[in-house]
């Protein structure tokens, strides 16, 4: 199939870290050359400040053909292609912005085989002998970024410039410095200019490359559907959002004054901060969110308070900290002024565009081991809790443009009550909207994947699951089971699912609001086990077998009738694959089976045994994302890739068949469609749809309502 490709350089004041929707709206962005093939021909130029030049006019009669005719039109990052076309193309060309369904990616190919998602390091990782020019970050430095004074040089003169291209007379033979070379203005310009041509040269062969990975069916309808939804954009009350940065700011500046007064030092000065709270009693070696938070409330404590130990019956009681009044007050402000959750607020209203939406932020197959969403930006799905009574009435305070010290009495902190009112800013402009979620989707997939059939009969009849197992782990009638005790049995139901141990279990009781025994939390884990022992069979079982497919590679290797694994040594590259329910496969780059030493320590007695085995590693994403390299995976991982994975199947599945039916879905959180406001039934029945290859008896289910703002 004939495709064309084409590829944007532009300049802009806008800090690009906001998104490319909204750096294409902001006024100071303009087109300022592309660069575009058809096929394999070479690719030719539109410059702006040519733009009846020969060349320049075959790039853009090329351009408005494939538009007009609806041609496939394809790029690394077409997300941003599509912004600058939704913003700036009629404008600055004279073409209209394509249709969504016109456009690919070969960056969403990327994504989907599991390699670096930028187009230098794919070219690398592929081994293409055809790569990115090195000279492109210098350029974008001197001809886009806006934000950034370039210095120019005549003979003895020098002058500074935001972008000499767009100085009233352009200083052509002046001088500057692009990868520590001395060249002209005018050099650097057709420099650019051939890195713009080169990046279609480079983006045509990575594409080719990956031909294998070409979005078809199914995920070309999700793809596409994920252009539409951030198209449309989050919609957010940007006036409420100011008041709130207003008082957060307001804020701000009376707690670094107090500090001040109270420290002799500025917040950010972290090493002298750490030393001083230290010299008043602070007896924590950082000053990270967990580790002050810990001092805080531990200098809160009374003398007096205690833990009763259910094991031992001994009575420990509670350290209270050495913290001076003084280093305790400097403390409480140092962990507010570090509050990540308030940082949101700025970080809405600074991406949301004139219209008052955020676009772009969510990024189709972004975790590349699920091939779930993930977000950009403001992140709405970790916005924290409320931890205030009233987090609705905050927001309709800040709605009336209340004052700080008003809102500082009715709510405590202002850090704390914005916070919690997050969600309440995402909201449509007119009327309700639809918040649905598939319920308890992990729960149910990873049951029918692993086989553990009386759990999926459970969801067929209705029945509370979490009070079933609170009766085994605490041994009690099914109408004695108390709501805390239900919690832990919920939380073991959702945390045991992909082998979490009795520590981490321990850890999660409390980070979740209900810190429980050592001995329960041991005793949990056990019962969970033993009442769910397909679970086990599956995690050891999917390990196996994936290390037979790297013994026996080039076949198909089926762990059960719903996920196989295989490993296969053909282009582009050597990969593991593991196919799931619906025929989609999850790649994991040149596996290895390596020998390593094993280390277990057991919770509840201490004990620790060491032993050799076999582990798989692959080329992949190191954890945090500070870099690639070498990523063990085991049978828990593997399972629950393919479990997470299949969930997000059937959630793209019911999306696109919402929007089908002429439902507006502007974001996908977790396992949560947010959509305008519409029949409420009619989309939970679409979110709620099988598709063809999910057995007809699965269990699926949602829960939806009409809502005022996101409230999840």
């Amino acid at each position: 199939m004939s495709i064309t490709r084409f590829d944007f350089e532009t300049t802009s004041a806008c800090d690009i870290s906001l998104g490319g929707f909204r750096y294409a709206a902001d006024p100071t962005t303009r087109i300022l050359m592309f660069s575009i093939a058809k096929d394999d021909e070479p690719p030719v130029l539109w410059d702006f400040l040519n733009p009846n030049g020969a060349e320049s006019q075959r790039a853009w009669t090329r351009l408005y053909s494939a538009v007009e005719d609806g041609s496939l039109l394809s790029s690394f990052n077409v997300m941003f292609e599509l912004a600058i076309s939704f913003y700036r193309l009629q404008t600055d060309v004279g073409i209209a912005c394509p249709s969504v369904e016109q456009l690919r990616c070969t960056r969403a190919k990327a994504l989907r085989a599991t390699i670096p998602a930028s187009l230098a390091k794919a070219s690398v990782f592929l081994n293409l002998g055809v790569d990115k020019d090195a000279s492109g970050k210098a350029l974008i430095g001197i001809f886009s970024d806006q934000t950034k004074l370039v210095t120019l040089k005549h003979g003895k003169e020098t002058m500074k410039s935001y972008n000499p291209i767009l100085e009233p007379e352009i200083p052509w033979d002046w001088t500057l410095t692009v990868a520590g070379e001395t060249i002209t203005v005018r050099q650097a310009w057709e420099m650019f200019k051939a890195y713009c041509r080169k990046d279609v040269e480079v983006e045509r062969e990575v594409d080719k490359a990956l031909a294998k990975y070409d979005l078809t069916g199914s995920e070309l309808d999700g793809f596409l559907f994920d252009l539409r939804m951030n198209l449309r954009g989050i919609p957010v009350n940007v006036p409420a959002l100011e008041h709130a940065d207003k008082l957060l700011n307001i804020e701000q500046k009376h707690l670094t004054s107090e500090f001040e007064k109270l420290t002799g030092l500025q917040p950010t000065q972290t090493a002298k901060v750490l030393e001083w709270l230290q010299k008043h009693g602070y007896e924590g070696g950082n000053l990270q969110a967990a580790t002050m938070n810990e001092q805080l409330e531990s200098a809160k404590r009374t003398r007096s308070e205690y833990l009763v130990h259910e094991d031992t019956g001994k009575v420990e009681f509670l350290k209270k900290s050495n913290l001076s009044q003084t280093g305790q007050r400097a403390l409480e402000i140092r962990s507010s002024l570090s509050f990540a959750a308030v940082k949101k607020i700025p970080s809405m209203l600074n991406t949301a565009c004139p219209d008052g939406r955020m676009r772009g932020l969510f990024t189709w197959y972004g975790a590349q081991r699920t091939g779930r969403w993930t977000a950009s930006g403001p992140q709405p799905q970790n916005a924290k809790k409320p931890t205030i009574k009233n987090p609705d009435e905050a927001y309709a305070d800040i709605c009336s443009s209340v004052d700080i010290d008003t809102f500082e009495i009715l709510y405590g902190s202002p850090y704390e009550a914005i916070a919690s009112c997050v969600r309440n800013f995402i909201k449509p402009h007119k009327g309700k909207m639809i918040d649905t979620d598939l319920a308890n989707i992990e729960s149910r997939v990873a049951a029918m994947i692993a086989g553990q059939e009386d759990m999926l009969q459970a969801y067929r009849d209705g029945r509370d699951l979490y009070k079933e197992l609170a009766m085994v782990i605490f041994k009690v009638a099914l109408d004695e089971v108390t709501k805390d005790q239900r919690f832990v049995a919920k939380t073991a139901s959702l945390a045991c699912v992909f082998a979490t141990g009795p520590k981490t279990f321990h850890e999660t009781c409390a980070a979740w609001g209900m810190p429980i025994e050592k001995k329960l939390a041991c005793h949990t884990v056990k019962v969970w086990r033993q009442e769910n022992p397909q679970f086990v069979k599956s995690w050891k079982h999917f390990e196996s077998v994936a290390v037979q497919a790297l013994d026996e590679p080039e076949k198909w290797h089926v762990a059960n009738e719903f996920v196989s694994f295989a490993y296969t040594k053909g282009k582009p590259f050597p990969r593991l694959l593991m196919k799931l329910p619906g025929n989609r496969n999850i790649t994991y780059p040149l596996p290895k089976l390596e020998r390593a030493l094993k280390r277990h320590t057991d919770y509840e007695t201490g004990e620790t045994r060491e032993w050799e085995s076999n582990e798989i590693t692959f080329y992949g994403a190191l954890r945090g994302f500070t870099g690639w390299g070498r990523v063990r995976t085991s049978g828990p991982d593997l399972f629950q890739s393919s479990v997470q994975g299949t969930a997000r199947d059937i959630l793209q599945h019911g999306c696109v068949t919402a929007e089908k039916a002429g439902f507006n879905i502007w974001a996908v959180i977790h396992d949560q469609a947010l959509a305008d406001e519409g029949d409420v039934d009619l989309f939970k029945s679409c979110i709620c749809s099988h598709p063809d290859w999910l057995p007809k008896d699965f269990p699926l289910a949602s829960e939806g309502f009409l809502c005022d703002y996101y409230a999840k």
